[in-house]
């Protein structure tokens, strides 16, 4: 299990390893969506001494199926320890449904990972 953050590092400190994951739902976004989500928690990481260990992405796919194979990634990342923070645009991102918001918020909390999102720093 993963150590859990003291207060202190709430907000991460330097060298921690974030995973970034961005997506957009269907044909009437634009694409480019996920390269501005991707540049802007790029910057963000950047700015805080993070470590990108990695970016994970879905296209064309809604929020509300956990069914992704860039989620299942970088899950699959958490789970084996190689992340400290999990970062995204926005927390509609990850995922619109209820009950698999709390599973990850309860699969994070088990693991120590921070989940990070420009809007709750």
């Amino acid at each position: 299990m993963r150590r859990k953050p003291s207060s202190s590092q709430a907000n991460g400190t330097i060298g921690d390893r974030v995973v970034i994951y961005a997506r957009y739902s269907d044909q009437k976004q634009d694409p480019s969506s996920i390269q501005a989500q991707l540049a802007l928690c790029q910057d963000f990481a950047a700015s805080k001494g993070w470590e990108v260990a990695g970016e994970f992405t879905d296209a064309m796919i809604s929020g509300a199926t956990k069914a992704r194979e860039g989620y299942q990634a970088m899950l699959r990342t958490v789970d084996a320890g190689g992340a400290d923070i999990v970062f995204a645009e926005a927390l509609d991102r990850l995922t619109r449904d209820p009950e698999e918001s709390h599973a990850l918020f309860e699969r994070l909390k088990h693991r120590g990972v921070r989940l990070v999102n420009p809007g709750r720093r």
